[in-house]
């Protein structure tokens, strides 16, 4: 068997629209095969900022929001305290 495009040809104006519908089907798999691509490389870039920011959070935030905690209640025992002495 020969050609593909002649078989098409052969048929006159329906083979060279079969032809072009062909080629655009093509073009457009290619182009969302590249979106698809760049898709998951913006999301696997986004999952590792998501990391990123869990580890911060687990690492620096979490410890000072303990912190916190344990001034703001060494605060509310000094100011009882402080309330008993002048009584």
């Amino acid at each position: 068997m020969g050609d593909p495009s002649s078989a098409f040809l052969q048929y006159g104006a329906l083979g060279l629209l079969a032809l072009m519908c062909v080629l655009a089907v093509r073009v457009l798999f290619h182009q969302v095969s590249a979106d698809k691509a760049r898709e998951s490389e913006r999301a696997d870039r986004n999952e590792e900022a998501l990391r990123d920011l869990n580890r911060a959070v687990r690492e620096q935030i979490i410890p000072a929001a303990l912190d916190m905690v344990a001034t703001t209640k060494a605060l509310v025992d000094l100011m009882a305290q402080e309330r008993a002495r002048r009584s």
